[in-house]
This record gives structure tokens, sequence and C-alpha cells, in this order.
């Protein structure tokens, strides 16, 4: 990954937690969280759970079905810190460098890694 010093928003990844580094590269592994009827929105509310980072996502079901909108609610230090932009496809690269740099990292030296079931192939 190269290295930026002084760009607050590459500083501000290197310092991100290997979960959310995770799930910003690969996206988040939803899971049902809990579920309740809207009466008065007249929709379902669906809150779904990342097993990773624990983010949750708000979706809004009507009730014919039909998505009527999501929101969420992301763990504290998640989002980039105000000012800093969005993450563009150069920053994008360097996450998703910064993710298999740190996971070789944390896999013994001149092994081949599984990185489905991170272990040793054979």
């Amino acid at each position: 990954m190269a290295k930026r010093r002084g760009d607050p928003l590459n500083d501000w990844m290197t310092h991100l937690p290997q979960e959310f580094v995770t799930c910003r590269d690969l996206g988040h592994s939803w899971v049902p969280y809990r579920a309740w009827r809207d009466s008065k929105e007249r929709e379902y509310v669906q809150v779904l759970r990342c097993s990773s980072c624990r983010t949750e996502r708000h979706r809004r079901i009507d009730y014919r079905g039909n998505r009527s909108g999501n929101s969420y609610e992301y763990p504290d230090d998640y989002t980039a810190p105000a000012g800093t932009g969005v993450l563009s496809a150069g920053g994008r690269a360097d996450l998703r460098l910064l993710a298999i740099q740190r996971f070789i990292e944390d896999s013994p030296e001149g092994e081949v890694v599984d990185l489905k079931r991170k272990r040793k192939a054979g």
C-alpha cells in the first residue's frame, strides 16, 4: 500500500480495526437481528447486523413485499472523519492492499495460505 503521510483519509484507513477493513474490502456479512411491523408507516422493518463489524442495516419492506428503503447504523470510527472525503478508486485499491497485506502478515512466513479457511493449503 502506498504510504501518503499527512493524507487524513489514508491515516484513518491504516488505523482501522481488521474487521472494518475486511467489511470495507469484501462487503458485510448480514445476519437477521430483529424485526417489527410499523403500522403507522404500513411497512415492516428488518434489522440485519454484520457478524464481523456490527454495522446494522435497517431494511424497510412494504406490506406487498417491496423494498421501500434502507438506513445504516455504523460502529464508532467505521466511517471516515468529517472533511476527509470519500474513498476514490485509488483509495479502494489501497484498502484492498491493506486487507491482503494484513492477512498475510498474520500467516506463518513463507506458507501458502488457503484464503477461505486461513490455514495451510495442502
